[in-house]
Formats: structure tokens, C-alpha cells, sequence
């Protein structure tokens, strides 16, 4: 087995380089020692200047090859493993030249014995660096050839039988050296890779096991949280204030809240087997239980108003989650409920004062003006913006002085200043004042104005009654034209609440009646049916996958897709008794009076096919690439004992069949009268 280098990066310890470099010391001392043995023997018989510079040159060469060595095992990333490979050779090149220039110390030598001493510590040096320099092909050829290759011709050239005897034996061991190394080189390139197997075996059994280890903690700390997690909610279902009852596919009582059941002055267990219904009958909510158990859909209302045995009508927010199985099926309900009676009380008295100001203001003969403490108009009437000029919105912001003159409203400011400092020595509030006011067109007029002060929320709010009293001083003349001009004013009034007629009677969004006009248009449509025994149809609309193409096209595409689809439906119609409403979000509803099924089903058909012929992108749909409808129709003579709710259930439960047989398609319910 190889050993780890610590200063060698671990992807390269099984690299034939690294051998190299690891058999590079005790090389080297062999060769110091063998040079130091071959100055001693070479010094009795040579120059001693001579063999002084060569072995200065072995000094310097094993110097080079200590120091790249020392650099090599230094270094953390070896990027450039061919330039650490050239450093090396270079070395092993040099060492061998200067063994070989021991050779020309041979032509000198006359003594046989001193030739062969020199001859076996050559070849001993070559021969340790077989073992030394075999991980790589190329190291003992550039350190052999250069040692002996210098020692042949000189051998060659002295003659004589030994000296030829030496020659062949140098070619041969040459030969068998280089043919040692070969095989040496193949054997350490095998022992290379198979203890890198061996690494990379031991790294994936230790991977493995701390990936187990990982793993175990991972499942144990997992257990731990769903085991806090537990407690932790079983804490809240007991301690919270919200109302919350489980029940089974029946509408059973599995479980209630201490919450839940203090409403009734019971305890929890009382509820436990219970029908939710034989403890609060409705309608209405058994339709929502079937509804979330087929669908397997959450619904949430907010406010929903219910009318309590014991306390009267209250307003709750309502939520009924499905309780789903391991197999993903409907298994039971969540029913949570919060009560909201008091804040949805005082939003509708805020919004019923809010209103009651909003008529008292806007029918008010006078202007009425609404400041903050430091003048800035935060409301004004019509008639007050009108007195000016101006409309509402180009003076909400605005500072009071800008309906003054310049010289009049640089003092109104300090008046201000002054009584907000000093309230006693006010010069405004209570009092009724003449001013001069500052039309749009910079004409000057007098005014009268009565000015009330109020602390609202902590906050000082100034209220002024204006009046334009420059009616009162001009002529008959100047009252007749103020009296057609109060007559413009009515008509632009009358404008205005037959606009706002529109706006409460139609959809803001699609233009199409609004919900309170249906409801108005299909109560006409019914009582008439009634009368006349005759048919009346609706048809749902619902557009397919709408919330996705909300979520990938953004809700401003999805108000124009709504605005496109309400047009396609309305273009659609062909009889003036016929009329289309927006019923809600996606959904639209279409009535047709003196209509059977048969033609009702027709018309729904065209309505489908022109809202998909319109190919209005859709690229999130899981129906089609296009925008599609779901219809649901029904049908039916108003007799007694029915409603327009039957109607409309019949409706809506086909429309639910289109959509649970795959949506883009019209859908009737079987039991149609």
C-alpha cells in the first residue's frame, strides 16, 4: 500500500510522479556517498583540482535535485504535473552526465584495480537506480546512458582482454538494466492502480457510512420534531380561542375544542358521535359539507353570517378543511370557525356612518371643507370644490391658502399657527366669517365661512361651512343666471346618480350586470315564468383553470381575460330578453326566459365554442393551450314549492359534472323538469 503524502493533494498520492519524488532522498545520499568514495579513491591517482570541480558539480547537481524535490512535496495543487516531471528528469540527466564523466579520469588511469573500483561504484549507482527511478519510462534511460555509454569507448580504446571483457560486461548490463527497468516500470503502474481502487474502494465504503450515520440522525431528529410537533398541537387545539370540531364523512362529531364546545355551554366530550346537523340545521352549509367532500376542496368565508340559537345572528370566519387518508381520499372534516361579530358590527356601522356622512356632504347646499391641523384639505364636498372651481381631486392635498389670494393666505397660515399655540385667543373657530375666496381662473369672490374643530382618534381636524355670498350681492340679473346655473349643476348631478345607477347595476370590470342586478333581472324572470307557466333556463359559465392563468399571466391579464370572455358571452346573445352577468370571479351566469332544454343546451354549445374558437392563450391549462368554458344548464316551470335557488343548484351541479367530466364542454343534470 502507498502512503499519504500530507503535503500532496489526495486525488494525486497514487500519481507515478509522486513515487518518484518519494525515492528522491534516499537517492540522493546514495549518491554523496558513492561521489565521496570516488573523490578518495581518485585523488590519490588524479588532479586534484580536477576531481575537486567535479565533485563540486555532483554537489551542485544533487543540490537542485533536493530543492525541487523539497518544492514538489510543498506544494498543495499540482496543476502542471508535466513541468514537476521535466524538473525531475533535468536532474536525473545531470546526475547521470556526471557519473559519466568520470570517464575521462580513465584515459589517466593505468591501475587495473583502481579502473574497476570506479567501474562497480558506476554500475552500483546504476544498478540502485533501477528500483529508485522505475515509475517512470523514461528517468533510468536518461540516468543510465549518460553514467555508462562514456565509460564503453574508453575501455574499447585501452585494448587488452580485460578491458574488453569490461566493455561487453557494461553492454550487457546495460542491456539487462534496461530491460529490468522496463519490467519494473509495468509492475509499479499495476501496484499504482490497484491501490487507487483500493483508495477510491475505502472513500465510497466511508461515504457510505456517514451517509448511514447521516441518515439515522436525520430519521431520529425527524421523529423528535413530529413527536414536539404533536404536543405542540395538540397545546393549540385546547388553548386557542378558535372554534375547531372534527368530524367523519358523515358530519359526525370525532372531536371538538374546549372552544367549540363552551359556546354551548358543554363540554367536548357532549359533541363526540353527534350529527353536526341535528345540532344546527342548514342548508346552506349542508350544501358546502357535500361540496368540500366531493371535491376534496378547502372553502373559506369571511363574515359569513349565521343565526345562533343563543346569542342571535353572529359573523364568523369559516373554514371546513378535508381531512384526507393515506390513499389521498376524503376521510373527515375540519371545521374552524373564528368569531368576527364585533369587528364586522363596527365595520358596518363605520361603513353605514361613513355613508350617512358621505350623503350628508354631498347634499349639503353649502361647500364643506375638511382640514388637518395644518391646513391641508383631506376631504371636500362637491359643492365645495365646485365654489372654487375646481373638481374634488384636484384639492384633496392641497393646503387651504390655495383657494385663498396670495396676501390672504400667507396670514391664514399664521392665524393657524397662532390658535394651534394658544387656543383662547382664537380668531376662527365658531365663528361665522367673511373671506375672500380664489376661483380656478383667479377671479377673487367673497365667501362666508363657519369653521367647527373636532379631535378625532387623538387627532385635530377643522371642518368649514363656505358659502358664496357674492350671490347676494348682485342683481337680479346675476340670481337669474346663478339659477341656471344651479339648474347645470342639477343636471350634472342627475348625470352623476344615473352614473352611479350604472355602476351599482353593472360590473365594474366586464361592464356585464352585477350581481345585485341579476339578482333583481331573475326575481322579474321568475315571478313572470310563474304567471305564465312558461319555461325559464339559466346557464353557469365558468371559465377552466382560471386561477392558473392568473398565477403565470399576472392578475392584470386576468382582468382582461375576464373582460374578453364577458364580450365573447355577450355578443353571443340574440333575443333582448335574454341578458348575461358576471356571478362571480370567474364565473358567469346567462338567463333565458321562454327557453327549454333543448335550446338552452344550444345556446350553451355556441357559448363554448366561441370562447374556444377566440383562442385566447392559455398555456397553463391542463384542458387545452386556449382559454375554455364549463356550462352547466338547467330548466324548469316555477311552480310552487320551488325557488330560484333549485335552479340555480341544478345549474351549478352541472356545471360541477363538466367539470369533473374533463371541462370544456356543456353539461345537464339528469333530473331536468
Amino acid at each position: 500500500m502507498l502512503k499519504y503524502q500530507k503535503n500532496i493533494p489526495p486525488d494525486i498520492i497514487y500519481s507515478p510522479l509522486v513515487l518518484l519524488y518519494q525515492g528522491t532522498l534516499f537517492s540522493l545520499i546514495a549518491h554523496l556517498i558513492m561521489s565521496g568514495i570516488a573523490v578518495w579513491i581518485m585523488t590519490s591517482i588524479a588532479k586534484d583540482g580536477d576531481i575537486k570541480f567535479w565533485f563540486v558539480g555532483v554537489l551542485l547537481i544533487l543540490s537542485y535535485r533536493l530543492i525541487i524535490s523539497l518544492l514538489f512535496k510543498q506544494s498543495k495543487h499540482i496543476e502542471n504535473e508535466e513541468f514537476w516531471q521535466r524538473l525531475f528528469l533535468l536532474g536525473v540527466f545531470l546526475s547521470g552526465a556526471m557519473w559519466g564523466a568520470l570517464s575521462l579520469f580513465f584515459i589517466e588511469l593505468d591501475d587495473l584495480t583502481y579502473e574497476l573500483v570506479i567501474l562497480i561504484i558506476v554500475v552500483g549507482i546504476s544498478s540502485n537506480s533501477v528500483s529508485t527511478l522505475n515509475a517512470s519510462l523514461f528517468a533510468y534511460p536518461l540516468f543510465v546512458f549518460p553514467a555508462i555509454l562514456p565509460f564503453m569507448p574508453v575501455l574499447y580504446k585501452h585494448g587488452g582482454d580485460i578491458h574488453i571483457a569490461l566493455f561487453i560486461m557494461l553492454f550487457v548490463f546495460l542491456i539487462m538494466t534496461l530491460t529490468l527497468g522496463r519490467r519494473a516500470y509495468n509492475n509499479t503502474m499495476k501496484l499504482v492502480s490497484l491501490n487507487a481502487e483500493n483508495s477510491d474502494l475505502i472513500s465510497r465504503l466511508e461515504f457510505r457510512n456517514t451517509s448511514l450515520q447521516n441518515k439515522n440522525e436525520e430519521i431520529f431528529t425527524a421523529w423528535h420534531l413530529e413527536t414536539k410537533g404533536k404536543q405542540l398541537l395538540e397545546q393549540m387545539f385546547e388553548s386557542t380561542d378558535v372554534l375547531i370540531a372534527y368530524m367523519d364523512k358523515d358530519f359526525n362529531f370525532l372531536r371538538v375544542n374546549k372552544a367549540y364546545a363552551a359556546v354551548e355551554d358543554k363540554l367536548p366530550e357532549d359533541y363526540v358521535g353527534r350529527n353536526y346537523f341535528s345540532e344546527y340545521s342548514d342548508d346552506e352549509n349542508l350544501r358546502i359539507f357535500k361540496q368540500v367532500i366531493n371535491s376534496g376542496k378547502a372553502v373559506r368565508l369571511s363574515a359569513k353570517a349565521t343565526e345562533h340559537r343563543r346569542f342571535g345572528l353572529r359573523y364568523c370566519n369559516w373554514s371546513l378543511q378535508p381531512v384526507l387518508d393515506d390513499e389521498g381520499n376524503v376521510s373527515g372534516l375540519l371545521l374552524s370557525l373564528i368569531n368576527v361579530t364585533p369587528e364586522k358590527l363596527a365595520e358596518l356601522d363605520a361603513i353605514k356612518k361613513e355613508a350617512y356622512l358621505y350623503a350628508v356632504m354631498e347634499t349639503a347646499a353649502d361647500g364643506i371643507i375638511i382640514t388637518d391641523a395644518s391646513g391641508i384639505i383631506e376631504s371636500i364636498n362637491t359643492m365645495g370644490a365646485s365654489i372654487f372651481g375646481y373638481q374634488k381631486f384636484e384639492l384633496v392635498g392641497k393646503n387651504l391658502s390655495f383657494l385663498m389670494p396670495v396676501s390672504i393666505g400667507l396670514g391664514h397660515k399664521k392665524i393657524m399657527r397662532d390658535y394651534l399655540l394658544n387656543k383662547s385667543s382664537s380668531r376662527i373657530v365658531g365663528r361665522t366669517l367673511e373671506a375672500t375666496g380664489r376661483r380656478h381662473n383667479g377671479e377673487e369672490f367673497p365667501v362666508s365661512v363657519t369653521v367647527s374643530e373636532a379631535e378625532i382618534q387623538g387627532r385635530i381636524v377643522f371642518m368649514g361651512i363656505v358659502r358664496d355670498i357674492s350671490k347676494q350681492k348682485r342683481d337680479t340679473d346675476e340670481l337669474i343666471r346663478s339659477r341656471n346655473e344651479a339648474e347645470n349643476l342639477n343636471e350634472i348631478l342627475n348625470e352623476k346618480n344615473k352614473q352611479l345607477e350604472y355602476l351599482s347595476s353593472n360590473d365594474a370590470l366586464t361592464g356585464l350586470a352585477n350581481r345585485r342586478k341579476y339578482n333583481e333581472l331573475i326575481e322579474r324572470e321568475w315571478e313572470r315564468a310563474k304567471r305564465n307557466k312558461s319555461k325559464l333556463s339559466i346557464i353557469i359559465i365558468d371559465i377552466d383553470h382560471f386561477k392558473a392563468y392568473n398565477d403565470f399571466y399576472g392578475h392584470l391579464s386576468g382582468d382582461e381575460c375576464l373582460r374578453r370572455v364577458a364580450q365573447l358571452l355577450a355578443y353571443s346573445l340574440k333575443r333582448a330578453t335574454d341578458f348575461i352577468a358576471r356571478y362571480g370571479g370567474e364565473e358567469f351566469v346567462c338567463v333565458l326566459p321562454d327557453t327549454d332544454m333543448e335550446s338552452t343546451v344550444l345556446v350553451a354549445e355556441e357559448f363554448r365554442k366561441v370562447i374556444e374558437d377566440a383562442g385566447l392563450s392559455h398555456l397553463k391549462s391542463q384542458t387545452a393551450d386556449v382559454v375554455t368554458v364549463s356550462l352547466g344548464v338547467a330548466s324548469m316551470i316555477p311552480v310552487p314549492g320551488t325557488s330560484i335557488g333549485d335552479l340555480v343548484s341544478r345549474a351549478d351541479k352541472a356545471l360541477y359534472m363538466a367539470k369533473n367530466n374533463g371541462r370544456n364542454r356543456v353539461c345537464v343534470e339528469d333530473k331536468q323538469e
